[in-house]
């Protein structure tokens, strides 16, 4: 799977990978909305930019730069073995992480804590993850 770069930025690609796998939620889906448990893309690189010569909107810029830092928290828990096949969102306000989702252990919901705590960024953790 590819999707393209803008014609302004360096790399062709925003999204190259080898594999995409989606699970979609089957409870939305018998009530007629598309939502996807899980999304995975293997063997992948992402390449994000900003145009250089963009208009600096300050409150977009930080937004940015939070939901950048979610992101890099869901890639950790992701890579994690331990949690293969959770579903977790993660939302971060300032250095507040909130996790919400589902997993099938206890011990899952303890490390998918434990992984958020673990970032220089994070210095409290909501957890509202579920057991299934």
């Amino acid at each position: 799977m590819e999707i393209s770069n803008p014609e302004w930025a360096a790399a062709d690609n925003l999204l190259n990978a080898e594999k995409v796998t989606l699970t979609p939620s089957l409870i939305y889906l018998l009530k007629g909305e598309m939502r996807l448990e899980k999304l995975n893309f293997s063997d992948s690189t992402l390449n994000l930019e900003q145009r250089a010569n963009a208009p600096v909107n300050e409150s977009a810029r930080l937004a940015q730069q939070d939901s950048l830092k979610a992101v890099q928290i869901k890639a950790r828990l992701l890579e994690a073995q331990e949690l293969a096949g959770a579903a977790i969102d993660v939302e971060l306000e300032d250095d507040h992480a909130i996790l919400r989702g589902f997993v099938e252990t206890a011990q899952q919901r303890d490390h998918a804590e434990a992984i958020a705590q673990d970032q220089d960024e994070v210095k409290t953790v909501e957890n509202n993850i579920i057991v299934k």
